[in-house]
């Protein structure tokens, strides 16, 4: 499985720290996330994602972060381009690896390489750490299991 993730709410200004509720979202992201097997975090290199990265870091210790310059897709005018940069991502990207982006670069783009996207065709932009849970179905082809997913914020 590969956990996909909006970074957590920040003070609103670009590349700007994240807010108190967002050290907090990503805090109990991290929590949640010591019960799955995660082995390595990808982010955009935008501050808030780095910073989400961070703080999940501290929980789940063994994981190897990294930031990825193709996660800094904006997706507001979908293009060719822009999926074929994020499905050769997801191709390079095993099972067990969190990604954390803007979350403007996800209602666009993930549906359109989702087999099930025709289930996903309302899905609206994932609140700030809702978790997107996908699984390879086959070449630059996945399934998503959950669209922000927020159990870990309750």
């Amino acid at each position: 499985m590969i956990y996909w993730m909006p970074h957590a709410q920040s003070e609103g200004l670009p590349d700007g720290d994240l807010s108190t509720l967002g050290y907090n979202q990503a805090h109990k992201a991290a929590v949640w996330l010591a019960e799955k097997t995660i082995h390595s975090i990808r982010h955009s290199t935008d501050s808030e994602a780095e910073r989400t990265a961070e703080i999940i870091t501290r929980v789940l210790e063994d994981a190897d972060i990294q930031p990825d310059r193709r996660l800094n897709v904006v997706a507001h005018a979908i293009s060719r381009a822009t999926l074929l940069t994020v499905s050769k991502f997801l191709d390079d990207t095993e099972a067990g690896t969190l990604v954390i982006s803007r979350p403007d670069s996800l209602l666009d783009v993930l549906p359109r390489l989702c087999v099930n996207a025709a289930a996903l065709q309302r899905v609206s932009t994932p609140h700030p750490t809702g978790l997107i849970l996908l699984e390879r179905y086959s070449l630059r082809r996945y399934t998503c299991h959950a669209w922000d997913l927020r159990e870990h914020l309750r």
